[in-house]
Protein backbone atom coordinates (compact mmCIF):
# COMPACT_ATOMS: atom_id res chain seq x y z
CA UNK A 1 0.00 0.00 0.00
CA UNK A 2 0.99 3.46 -0.70
CA UNK A 3 1.81 5.86 1.99
CA UNK A 4 1.16 9.46 1.74
CA UNK A 5 2.92 11.65 3.89
CA UNK A 6 1.03 15.05 4.63
CA UNK A 7 3.24 18.40 5.50
CA UNK A 8 1.39 21.72 6.30
CA UNK A 9 2.80 24.39 3.93
CA UNK A 10 2.49 28.20 4.22
CA UNK A 11 0.87 29.71 1.50
CA UNK A 12 3.04 31.25 -0.14
CA UNK A 13 5.53 28.22 0.08
CA UNK A 14 7.77 28.41 -3.43
CA UNK A 15 7.07 32.60 -4.03
CA UNK A 16 8.42 34.21 -6.27
CA UNK A 17 11.31 36.53 -4.05
CA UNK A 18 13.83 38.97 -4.92
CA UNK A 19 14.23 41.82 -7.05
CA UNK A 20 11.99 42.33 -10.36
CA UNK A 21 12.09 45.32 -12.65
CA UNK A 22 15.03 46.66 -11.06
CA UNK A 23 19.08 45.48 -10.64
CA UNK A 24 19.24 47.15 -7.10
CA UNK A 25 17.25 47.34 -4.08
CA UNK A 26 17.73 50.89 -3.51
CA UNK A 27 16.29 52.01 -6.59
CA UNK A 28 12.95 49.71 -5.82
CA UNK A 29 9.49 51.74 -5.87
CA UNK A 30 8.14 49.07 -3.93
CA UNK A 31 8.30 46.12 -1.58
CA UNK A 32 6.46 43.24 -1.13
CA UNK A 33 6.20 41.28 2.07
CA UNK A 34 4.73 38.02 3.32
CA UNK A 35 3.72 38.39 7.10
CA UNK A 36 4.29 34.89 8.05
CA UNK A 37 3.93 34.59 11.69
CA UNK A 38 0.24 36.97 11.98
CA UNK A 39 -2.47 36.46 13.46
CA UNK A 40 -5.89 37.14 11.64
CA UNK A 41 -9.34 36.86 13.19
CA UNK A 42 -12.60 37.75 12.55
CA UNK A 43 -15.34 39.43 14.74
CA UNK A 44 -18.85 38.87 13.62
CA UNK A 45 -22.15 40.62 15.18
CA UNK A 46 -25.54 40.48 14.51
CA UNK A 47 -27.68 43.57 13.48
CA UNK A 48 -28.32 45.33 16.63
CA UNK A 49 -25.40 44.51 18.67
CA UNK A 50 -23.91 47.36 20.33
CA UNK A 51 -20.92 48.31 22.03
CA UNK A 52 -18.90 45.59 20.03
CA UNK A 53 -16.79 47.84 18.00
CA UNK A 54 -15.74 49.76 21.23
CA UNK A 55 -14.56 46.59 22.64
CA UNK A 56 -12.41 45.51 19.72
CA UNK A 57 -10.97 49.34 19.72
CA UNK A 58 -9.86 48.77 23.70
CA UNK A 59 -8.87 45.40 22.71
CA UNK A 60 -6.49 46.38 20.25
CA UNK A 61 -5.18 49.24 21.63
CA UNK A 62 -4.13 47.29 24.50
CA UNK A 63 -2.34 44.23 22.10
CA UNK A 64 -0.90 46.54 20.04
CA UNK A 65 -3.07 44.79 17.26
CA UNK A 66 -4.84 46.63 14.21
CA UNK A 67 -8.37 46.48 13.35
CA UNK A 68 -9.65 46.32 9.87
CA UNK A 69 -13.35 46.71 9.26
CA UNK A 70 -15.02 44.73 6.88
CA UNK A 71 -18.61 45.56 6.33
CA UNK A 72 -21.54 46.15 9.40
CA UNK A 73 -20.61 43.96 11.98
CA UNK A 74 -17.71 42.37 10.50
CA UNK A 75 -13.94 43.08 11.24
CA UNK A 76 -10.94 41.86 10.90
CA UNK A 77 -8.26 42.08 14.30
CA UNK A 78 -4.55 41.64 12.35
CA UNK A 79 -1.44 41.07 15.23
CA UNK A 80 2.07 40.40 14.15
CA UNK A 81 2.43 37.19 16.30
CA UNK A 82 0.42 35.38 18.82
CA UNK A 83 -1.43 36.83 21.22
CA UNK A 84 -1.41 35.22 24.75
CA UNK A 85 -4.32 32.89 25.14
CA UNK A 86 -5.63 34.66 28.06
CA UNK A 87 -5.68 37.44 25.94
CA UNK A 88 -7.88 35.94 23.15
CA UNK A 89 -9.84 34.18 26.25
CA UNK A 90 -10.85 37.95 27.80
CA UNK A 91 -11.43 39.27 24.02
CA UNK A 92 -13.74 36.04 23.71
CA UNK A 93 -15.56 36.50 27.24
CA UNK A 94 -15.73 40.67 26.61
CA UNK A 95 -17.61 39.51 23.22
CA UNK A 96 -19.76 36.93 23.99
CA UNK A 97 -23.54 37.46 23.13
CA UNK A 98 -22.60 40.49 21.10
CA UNK A 99 -20.24 38.83 18.55
CA UNK A 100 -18.30 35.73 17.70
CA UNK A 101 -14.69 35.31 17.24
CA UNK A 102 -12.97 33.35 14.71
CA UNK A 103 -9.35 32.25 13.99
CA UNK A 104 -8.66 33.13 10.80
CA UNK A 105 -4.94 32.72 10.59
CA UNK A 106 -4.64 29.53 8.60
CA UNK A 107 -7.13 30.19 6.29
CA UNK A 108 -6.09 33.69 5.23
CA UNK A 109 -2.78 35.41 4.37
CA UNK A 110 -1.13 38.62 5.14
CA UNK A 111 0.68 40.52 2.49
CA UNK A 112 2.24 44.13 2.97
CA UNK A 113 2.86 46.18 0.38
CA UNK A 114 5.05 49.45 0.63
CA UNK A 115 7.06 52.41 -1.46
CA UNK A 116 6.80 55.51 -2.69
CA UNK A 117 5.10 54.23 -5.86
CA UNK A 118 2.95 51.47 -3.75
CA UNK A 119 -0.25 53.68 -4.66
CA UNK A 120 0.22 53.78 -8.69
CA UNK A 121 0.92 49.73 -8.66
CA UNK A 122 -2.24 49.28 -6.47
CA UNK A 123 -4.05 51.15 -8.79
CA UNK A 124 -3.46 48.76 -11.67
CA UNK A 125 -5.52 45.77 -9.71
CA UNK A 126 -8.24 47.86 -7.70
CA UNK A 127 -11.23 49.95 -8.50
CA UNK A 128 -10.58 51.79 -5.17
CA UNK A 129 -9.73 55.59 -5.49
CA UNK A 130 -6.34 55.43 -3.83
CA UNK A 131 -5.66 59.58 -3.31
CA UNK A 132 -4.88 59.66 0.08
CA UNK A 133 -7.97 62.03 0.96
CA UNK A 134 -10.32 59.54 -0.81
CA UNK A 135 -8.57 56.19 1.11
CA UNK A 136 -6.89 58.05 4.35
CA UNK A 137 -4.32 55.83 6.35
CA UNK A 138 -6.57 53.35 8.82
CA UNK A 139 -9.27 52.92 6.07
CA UNK A 140 -10.31 49.28 4.95
CA UNK A 141 -12.25 48.12 2.79
CA UNK A 142 -13.36 44.31 0.63
CA UNK A 143 -12.22 44.81 -3.30
CA UNK A 144 -11.26 42.69 -5.97
CA UNK A 145 -7.90 42.18 -7.52
CA UNK A 146 -8.68 40.70 -10.99
CA UNK A 147 -10.73 38.14 -9.73
CA UNK A 148 -9.54 37.87 -6.29
CA UNK A 149 -11.32 39.22 -3.63
CA UNK A 150 -9.00 40.79 -0.81
CA UNK A 151 -9.11 43.10 2.34
CA UNK A 152 -6.88 45.95 0.98
CA UNK A 153 -6.43 48.33 4.15
CA UNK A 154 -4.21 51.39 4.21
CA UNK A 155 -1.81 51.32 6.98
CA UNK A 156 0.05 54.58 6.20
CA UNK A 157 0.85 57.13 3.11
CA UNK A 158 3.13 54.78 1.24
CA UNK A 159 2.11 51.58 3.11
CA UNK A 160 -0.92 48.58 2.55
CA UNK A 161 -1.97 45.24 3.71
CA UNK A 162 -4.19 42.82 1.94
CA UNK A 163 -5.75 40.72 3.95
CA UNK A 164 -6.76 37.36 0.96
CA UNK A 165 -8.09 33.87 1.02
CA UNK A 166 -4.98 31.56 1.63
CA UNK A 167 -5.78 29.48 -1.31
CA UNK A 168 -5.44 32.67 -3.45
CA UNK A 169 -2.40 34.18 -2.28
CA UNK A 170 0.37 32.76 -3.92
CA UNK A 171 -1.98 33.71 -7.32
CA UNK A 172 -1.81 37.65 -5.62
CA UNK A 173 1.37 37.83 -4.67
CA UNK A 174 2.70 36.61 -8.69
CA UNK A 175 -0.01 39.39 -10.01
CA UNK A 176 1.07 41.63 -7.75
CA UNK A 177 5.14 41.24 -8.84
CA UNK A 178 4.13 41.90 -12.50
CA UNK A 179 2.03 45.29 -11.39
CA UNK A 180 4.92 46.32 -9.87
CA UNK A 181 7.39 45.48 -12.36
CA UNK A 182 7.98 49.23 -13.96
CA UNK A 183 8.22 50.46 -10.55
CA UNK A 184 10.87 48.10 -9.64
CA UNK A 185 10.01 45.68 -7.20
CA UNK A 186 11.12 43.97 -4.19
CA UNK A 187 9.77 40.95 -3.02
CA UNK A 188 10.36 38.48 0.34
CA UNK A 189 8.62 36.22 2.26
Amino acid sequence: MLEVQLSAKPALFGAAEGLFGTKDASTAGIVLTASTQSTILQVLSPPGATGVAEKLQAWVGAEGAGLRPNGPGNWFVVCDAQPPRESLEALSKTLEGRAELLDQSHGRTRIKVSGPKVTQMLAKGTAIDLREHQFAPGQSAPTLFGHISAQLTRVSPENFEILVLSSFALSLWDSLIVMGREFGIQAHC
